[in-house]
């Protein structure tokens, strides 16, 4: 069976369809969300069962950004994504209004739209950091181990096993320095403490 072409008149009212139900479906998950995110200020825990449904319901059309959707609820409401479960869970989020939504909060959540919105950068702390480095270096080691390789690479891997190795040292010996200075507080106001107690006596 041939398919049949559209004309141009055709093919205009099907994209002005498109647009309008793409709109209106952008707009009828913005109303949900927006309802998802009132619900776990105003209500609490319950809510999440409707965060998850708008996700489900999502989910059926590949085109939509899910990943924009979570990042709007974790954002404005009392959510956070649970990698392991695929799923939100109710999380107290300190930026968020509890018990009561304002009328400033209101304004800030509605202006925002779901499919704008973008997930934060996971926090790498900087013991990851460190073992990302030394996992690149182990690496470099046995390509630089292969015969075929030049000198230039091993002269380069040596520079950047310098640098990793003596700012390894330097974030060392900054923390030793931060522990050390908290141990002085708490021996400057153990000793403070001792010196009022003794007056009192």
């Amino acid at each position: 069976m041939a398919i049949k072409l559209m004309s141009s008149k055709e093919v205009k009212e099907a994209l002005a369809s498109v647009a309008t139900n793409g709109k209106a479906l952008r707009d009828l998950i913005q109303s949900i969300a927006v309802q998802a995110v009132l619900s776990s200020i105003v209500v609490g825990e319950k809510s999440v069962e409707m965060a998850n449904a708008l996700l489900e319901a999502c989910g059926t059309t590949k085109s939509l950004r899910r990943d924009s959707l979570v990042a709007y609820l974790e954002r404005y409401g009392h959510f956070v994504w649970v990698k392991g479960d695929k799923k939100l869970a109710f999380f107290v989020n300190d930026k968020v209004p509890r018990g009561k939504n304002t009328a400033d909060y209101e304004a800030i959540m509605t202006t925002k739209m779901w499919d704008e919105a973008k997930r934060e950068a996971d926090v790498t702390s900087q013991y990851d950091m460190e073992a990302e480095v030394r996992k690149f270096i182990a690496r470099m080691h046995k390509i630089t181990s292969d015969k075929a390789n030049t000198v230039e690479k091993a002269e380069a891997l040596a520079i950047i096993e310098q640098s990793f190795v003596r700012w390894s040292a330097e974030t060392t010996l900054k923390s030793m320095k931060a522990d050390q200075s908290v141990l002085e507080a708490g021996e400057q106001a153990d000793e403070i403490a001792a010196r009022k107690a003794a007056a009192a006596a």
